[in-house]
């Protein structure tokens, strides 16, 4: 299967796009007149769905199994996550050419979609909970798992172990 191809121009027209000069450089290029093709609004919002439902999973680091516990009782946290949630659904839907998207914006069935690709991430968070953090490498000092660790009755690594 052969993979789209910006600097050719079938794979450009075969986007709905054109192809001509685009300002002085005297180059042609594949040009979208209205903005962005809808498939590339489509990655750009999934991308960041995708991030906004990891913002939930950052919240816990030490191997907590859900992500949402305290919620509630962290405001500004809320605040800035429908802020950032609702401003993803104005640039897509409502600024076309300013941010280089769709001038349609997505159709619902692309945004539940979109949406949904971004709760995986709540999947893959809750399977690496499982997996030892022994197993992984070390990126520093963390005092819960040498806790833990000591409590297990297993030795701290002496990289890590205080001096």
């Amino acid at each position: 299967m052969a993979s789209f191809d910006a600097t050719k121009k079938a794979d450009c027209l075969s986007i709905g796009a054109d192809w001509k000069v685009v300002g002085e450089s005297g180059v042609e290029q594949c040009y979208h007149p209205g903005g962005a093709p809808r498939h590339f609004t489509f990655f750009f919002t999934t991308f960041v769905m995708l991030q906004v439902v990891n913002m939930f999973c950052s919240r816990k680091i030490h191997d907590e199994i859900n992500p949402f516990t305290g919620i509630c009782g962290n405001w500004v946290f809320l605040a800035v996550w429908f802020f950032i949630f609702g401003l993803q659904v104005l640039i897509t839907q409502f600024t076309g050419v300013v941010f280089e998207v769709c001038p349609d914006g997505l159709t619902i069935i692309q945004w539940l979609i979109s949406v949904g690709l971004g709760f995986t991430v709540l999947i893959v968070n809750f399977l690496i909970k499982f997996i030892p953090d022994r197993a992984t490498p070390a990126m520093g000092r963390d005092r819960v798992f040498d806790a833990e660790e000591v409590k297990n009755g297993r030795k701290v690594e002496a990289k890590y172990a205080d001096k």
